[in-house]
């Protein structure tokens, strides 16, 4: 099974809905869980977009997902500009492919 069909992720899509500028949300969380018969080896969490400035995400140390395991990323939104901001977050493999991505929206007030 390919690396990027082996992992799965929930959910598709993280709203914060309206906050200041400056302001942080509380996290949500998306989890990547490893379908695949072995570990699963992955270079970093990323966070791409224009609005990738305005989140950020935290997750264990790991750089693998094992067998039928998964992974938890906590995402917050602190948006340094007004109006929506938007993002992708993903997993990013050393051969520079990539899972997802888990869409990121906020709106800055």
């Amino acid at each position: 099974m390919d690396k990027v069909e082996a992992i799965n992720f929930s959910p598709g899509k993280l709203d914060f809905g309206k906050i200041s500028t400056g302001d942080v949300s509380n996290a949500q969380e998306v989890e990547f869980v490893n379908n695949s018969g072995s570990p699963v080896s992955f270079a970093k969490v990323a966070i791409r977009g224009n609005g990738n400035a305005d989140f950020e995400e935290t997750h264990e140390g790991v750089s693998q997902i094992g067998h039928s395991d998964r992974l938890t990323v906590r995402v917050r939104f602190r948006p340094v500009a007004r109006g929506l901001r938007a993002a992708n977050l993903s997993i990013v493999f050393p051969d520079g492919s990539s899972t997802g991505p888990v869409e990121l929206n906020g709106f800055a007030q």
